[in-house]
């Protein structure tokens, strides 16, 4: 618990202190701020917050053992929605330190302080209502920065009921992945609806928010795959997998043009009595001017996040399948996991096993790269720009090396056994 907080804590200090790499600060205006700077002064005015969302998952979990009187193993189950608790203060906390860095310390941020007091005048407001301004912009900010955690509470939860749900047969594994997925994709489209509701302009979101419950899910259902004993099942359930998301983002692309081809078909609507209200005609002249640039700026960043979409579901299936395949080969013999008495099939020798299951991750691999072949042709025709997400290469590396191992280590606590 405390290194998995840590790692995320280190991990959205480093993100973080990106942001400020394009600003000059008020000490050094002849030159933008160098990135050991930015994660320097990130770094200071979050430490305390990062040692205490560190310490409180592993206190909180002590404190709950000890007062259960109980040292199962089940409570380590627990643990991280606790840690996910302690994620999202942490990441409220840091997302307002970087704010106020930007506003108070940078060049842009103090020139936009000045014009907004010019706008508003200078009227200041009462002390007595400072910290109830305080703690709603903590909680606006909280509610902004939740979808992330959100997310990836509800996979754990997933995690979790699957780890006492197991499929015994070849028609509950059916069952199993069917739901699996249908819950990967409400996960997704639920917080792409607040996103969408919070107006979140950062790409970045998009590659969290999707990435985390499928990587967590699609992880739970090829276990299930390398579990089944048998090569007919798990090759035939990469196939339908396969064709179902090639399904699943052939309808997500036509569902996005056909967004777009009803707004353009708005837009070219000739314009009623409504738009004559009470404004100046360089107002209502500049008004309709704006509209077809502002079709286009939508436009693209429809397809900007589609394809961020897709980027991060290509990626989240890749660690998908290498987290699995590391997750049987380590823990389906372990005595402390049950991964074992939860094959189903034929029986194979234990000589026989290791082979089978480099031949089915192959086989499984080379299924992947077919589907992301045919769906990226797809989408491409479509006008998605997956050029456009190189500049996010390095996040997105970093980002899926914390999610890999932050996913191992959620699936060995929730198989654990209770003992």
């Amino acid at each position: 618990m405390l290194w998995n907080q840590i790692l995320f804590c280190g991990f959205s200090i480093a993100t973080q202190s990106a942001f400020l790499t394009k600003q000059r600060f008020l000490d050094q205006p002849d030159r933008p701020a160098r990135y050991s700077l930015c994660l320097k002064r990130v770094f200071r005015a979050t430490f305390y917050v990062d040692i205490l969302t560190s310490l409180f998952p592993v206190v909180a979990v002590y404190a709950i053992g000890a007062a259960a009187a109980n040292n199962s193993s089940c409570l380590l189950r627990y643990s991280y929605y606790i840690n996910s608790f302690a994620a999202l203060v942490f990441t409220t906390f840091l997302s307002m330190a970087v704010r106020r860095l930007f506003l108070e310390t940078t060049v842009a941020g103090t020139q936009r302080q000045v014009k907004r007091a010019q706008e508003i005048g200078a009227a200041s407001p009462r002390h007595n209502k400072q910290s109830k301004r305080r703690y709603r912009h903590f909680l606006r900010v909280m509610f902004q920065v939740s979808p992330g955690t959100l997310s990836s509470a509800f996979a754990a939860g997933y995690v979790q009921v699957t780890s006492v749900n197991i499929p015994s047969s070849q028609r509950d594994l059916a069952v199993f992945a069917f739901c699996s997925i249908g819950l990967k994709l409400v996960i997704q489209e639920l917080v792409k609806i607040v996103i969408v509701k919070r107006k979140v302009k950062d790409i970045r979101t998009m590659f969290l928010v999707v990435a985390v419950p499928t990587v967590l899910i699609d992880t739970q259902v090829r276990v299930m795959l390398q579990l089944a004993n048998s090569v007919s099942t798990t090759v035939g359930g990469s196939i339908a997998m396969a064709f179902t998301e090639i399904g699943m983002r052939t309808g997500k692309m036509l569902f996005l043009r056909a967004q777009i081809y009803r707004k353009a078909r708005q837009l070219r609507t000739p314009i009623g009595v409504t738009n004559v209200v009470s404004v100046g005609p360089m107002r209502k002249s500049e008004a309709v001017k704006s509209s077809p640039q502002a079709f286009e700026i939508w436009k693209m960043q429809l397809l900007r996040f589609h394809a961020a979409e897709a980027y991060a579901d290509m990626a989240a299936e890749y660690m998908a399948l290498g987290s699995s395949a590391m997750i049987v080969a380590v823990y389906a013999d372990h005595p402390k996991y049950e991964l074992g008495r939860w094959q189903f099939g034929i029986n194979t020798s234990s000589s026989n096993a290791s082979s089978r299951y480099i031949i089915l991750l192959g086989l499984q691999l080379a299924i992947e790269i077919f589907v992301d072949t045919v769906s990226c042709v797809v989408e491409t025709i479509h006008g998605v720009n997956f050029d456009e997400l190189k500049k996010y290469e390095s996040f997105v590396m970093a980002l899926f090396i914390v999610i890999g191992i932050m996913n191992v280590q959620i699936t060995a606590i929730m198989y654990l056994k209770c003992e």
